[in-house]
């Protein structure tokens, strides 16, 4: 087996919580990798070779630690990737997550880890003025980003930063600069739940760390 289709098995098995093989998660992977539920059920077997994953007599997928490093790692990259075509070349989501998955296997984590950096970076934010007169200074955002801050906090909006792609699909969800925010759920993940306008707004970790606020006294 390939090395890329390694890759995709271990994501899917983390990405779809592939715990045992059934009848019901073999015809769910057939969908994905469009195979036959015998070719998957034979993959699945090259992987425990491989030392990715375990199964046990009942059936039951264990990743190892290689295996869950190495579907972690793809993950991460599938992400960033991801983020990086929607928000700063303005890809719609589907053809961006299908581009992702091309482009993960090839793409070394220095790549990532500086896509990552430019996508966090500090100095991605046009100069602008707010509706309560706050300005960004010398192209950085003024304020902390949502990151920094807890649950339960209420926010004042104060910049954005990022492409036009990332621009526009923030104020498609209601965050734009001298709007109220509160954070009510921080997730595991690293993404958030906030609260704008009396909506409810999931913000995954790198676009929450592009939206910088301050504390409402």
């Amino acid at each position: 087996m390939h090395q890329n289709e390694c890759e995709d098995y271990l994501e899917g098995i983390i990405n779809h919580s592939f715990e045992i093989i059934t009848q019901d998660s073999l015809k769910k992977f057939s969908e994905i990798f469009e195979k036959n539920p015998s070719d998957i059920e034979e993959d699945l077997s090259e992987l425990e070779m491989l030392g990715y994953i375990k199964i046990g007599e009942d059936r039951k997928i264990t990743l190892t630690d290689e295996g869950r490093r190495t579907g972690e790692c793809i993950i991460k990259k599938h992400r960033v990737l991801e983020s990086f075509l929607t928000e700063m070349l303005g890809m719609e989501p589907d053809a961006a997550s299908k581009e992702a998955c091309t482009l993960e296997h090839g793409a070394s984590n220095d790549t990532i880890k500086r896509l990552q950096s430019y996508l966090g970076g500090p100095g991605r934010c046009r100069r602008e003025r707010n509706i309560h007169g706050i300005f960004t200074h010398n192209n950085k955002c003024m304020g902390n980003p949502l990151t920094s801050f807890s649950e339960d906090e209420k926010l004042m909006i104060l910049c954005t930063k990022g492409g036009p792609g990332r621009t526009n699909r923030l104020h498609d969800l209601g965050v734009i600069p001298g709007e109220i925010i509160e954070i009510n759920r921080r997730l595991s993940n690293g993404a958030m739940v906030v609260k704008i306008k009396s909506c409810e707004v999931a913000l995954s970790p790198e676009i929450a760390s592009s939206v910088f606020a301050e504390k409402i006294q």
